[in-house]
């Protein structure tokens, strides 16, 4: 469907470049002269809030063309910038450097968007895990983004937050915690997702370093720069989590046994007092 021009919102924020690339509006304007036909933009909501096309929309401005074809689609201006966000990861004009990590820090800041976590965002922008991860952290020490303590999960197509707050600095707990508090099973399903991100990773880098040797990997700088340090990254995050994972075990075990200890003992004394 096509419609004017002047239907289309631009002014709602939902730009997410940094800025227009003049050059390449330019260059579709004159293809656009010489007949050429685009994809068409998309648009959010009755107000046709633009999402995704904005090279396309200002080139057909530029040729004078009064009117451009339009994927409309319902939702408002979050859901118009949500898109914009990952909507050239696979086509158009890839996003630079900058726009990426600027698309990435507005996710983190964001109350909502921050709880789909580090590969959630990472697959919507269509980056590594690795990158959302240093973004966010390099945030955090920079006191720009608060350490996150939860995030919004899926299990069986049910959505619930666990605690992702860090436990290293927690008083050690009593045997009666440790039965009834759930802080262990959250700390290893945790370490869990944490562990088949990194493998994950693990099997995405192998992928592309088979990729790269023969010549054939088609990749955004971003990655580029990132996949020199990812598999000494991986290799440190793994043995953490190995660390941490074995721990929380012999923690949870040894609980365990003294509760179990403690249950034979009361019930030893209940039948002595019975007598």
């Amino acid at each position: 469907m096509k419609i004017k021009l002047s239907f289309i919102t631009i002014d709602a924020g939902t730009q997410a470049r940094q800025k227009i690339n003049q050059d390449v509006v330019n260059d579709y304007a004159q293809l656009l002269s010489d007949g050429a036909i685009f994809p068409p933009i998309v648009v959010f909501g009755e107000k046709n809030i633009l999402a995704d096309g904005w090279h396309r929309f200002f080139a057909h401005r530029a040729a004078g063309i009064k009117e451009i074809e339009i994927d409309s689609r319902e939702g408002d201006v979050r859901d118009a910038i949500f898109y914009g966000f990952g909507a050239n990861k696979h086509r158009g004009l890839q996003m630079n450097q900058a726009d990426t990590k600027n698309i990435i820090g507005r996710m983190l800041m964001d109350n909502e968007w921050a709880k789909l976590g580090d590969r959630k965002i990472a697959e919507h922008v269509g980056v590594s895990s690795t990158t959302v991860l240093r973004l966010r952290q390099a945030m955090e020490g920079a006191g720009q983004l608060i350490k996150q303590t939860t995030k919004t999960v899926v299990r069986n197509g049910k959505e619930f937050e666990v605690d992702v707050s860090v436990n290293q600095q927690k008083e050690e707990p009593t045997i009666a915690s440790a039965v009834t508090n759930e802080s262990h099973p959250q700390d290893l399903q945790e370490i869990k997702e944490l562990s088949d991100m990194v493998n994950d990773l693990s099997e995405e880098n192998q992928k592309l370093k088979d990729t790269i040797a023969i010549g054939a990997w088609d990749a955004t700088d971003i990655e580029k720069e990132d996949i020199q340090e990812t598999v000494a990254d991986l290799r440190e995050r793994i043995a953490i989590l190995e660390r941490e994972n074995n721990s929380l075990r012999s923690s949870r075990d040894m609980y365990m046994n003294q509760a179990a200890e403690l249950s034979r003992v009361n019930k030893a004394l209940q039948a002595r007092l019975k007598k």
